[in-house]
């Protein structure tokens, strides 16, 4: 849904109320759902109203295994989390936004200029600025970043091979590591042309030290892990479609 939007939030409690505020006076006609805060944060009273809902519990708990696997694959450890030390849903980290955000296809806006460091391992473009964008450019940005992936998901889907879609997820479930191989590299291409067309009122180059834009994706992760094939598989196609989307991380 293009109305869409995930909102992940780091920091102290004051720069927290700061992007609710916001998020709540800037994304008002979307929808959008706020990720559990980490344990012993202040709560953020305004979060328990429109525009904000809480992730379906069901839906956080797999974006939860599935950002253990990509975090066990970034890590190099052999295997996400066993039974032992299962990811907590509750407390997610910014790698289950992203996972959730592919999901839903919608952006991910971060408030903490210091988890790009988090997620700059899955991206497959990104964009830094000398400092934040006008209250007015940045909002409209986020509107034109939820355009992004229905239209680069299409051209992907229909080129050869398939580097989206039904097709992509055949490939994946089959283990078919040439495929695959092909599909990174151009969804990366895709990104890297997508990406300064797409936000070229913000800046005509990236340049600058603050974060504002990645492209990310976790399908290069996802084919890597190991053992990925059982989480994958009993997902099914269709969610593990989802797991697949490109997704745009913006720092509000």
């Amino acid at each position: 849904m293009l109305n869409d939007r995930v909102l992940f939030i780091g920091g102290g409690d004051a720069a927290a109320r700061s992007a609710v505020e916001w998020v709540a006076a800037n994304q008002a006609g979307c929808l959008v759902t706020a990720m559990p805060r980490a344990a012993g944060t202040r709560p953020v009273g305004r979060l328990a109203h429109p525009p904000f809902r809480t992730p379906d519990p069901a839906t956080l708990e797999t974006a939860a295994a599935v950002a253990a696997l990509v975090a066990a694959t970034r890590t190099g450890a052999a295997a996400p989390p066993g039974p032992g030390a299962p990811p907590d849903p509750a407390a997610p980290s910014v790698l289950t936004a992203a996972v959730l955000a592919a999901a839903m296809g919608a952006p991910l806006l971060v408030a903490g200029a210091g988890l790009f460091a988090d997620l700059v391992g899955l991206s497959a473009w990104s964009m830094n600025v000398p400092a934040r964008p006008t209250d007015v450019l940045l909002a409209r940005h986020i509107d034109i970043a939820a355009r992004a992936w229905p239209i680069m998901g299409a051209a992907l889907a229909a080129a050869t091979p398939p580097a989206a879609g039904a097709a992509l997820v055949g490939a994946v479930l089959a283990g078919d590591k040439r495929r695959v191989e092909a599909a990174c590299r151009a969804r990366r291409r895709a990104a890297r042309a997508d990406g300064p067309v797409r936000f070229r009122r913000i800046a005509p180059r990236s340049a600058g030290l603050r974060p504002f834009a990645i492209y990310l994706d976790l399908l290069p992760a996802l084919a890597a892990a190991d053992p990925a094939g059982a989480l994958l598989h009993d997902l099914g196609a269709e969610r593990l479609g989802g797991f697949l989307g490109m997704t745009i991380a913006l720092f509000v």
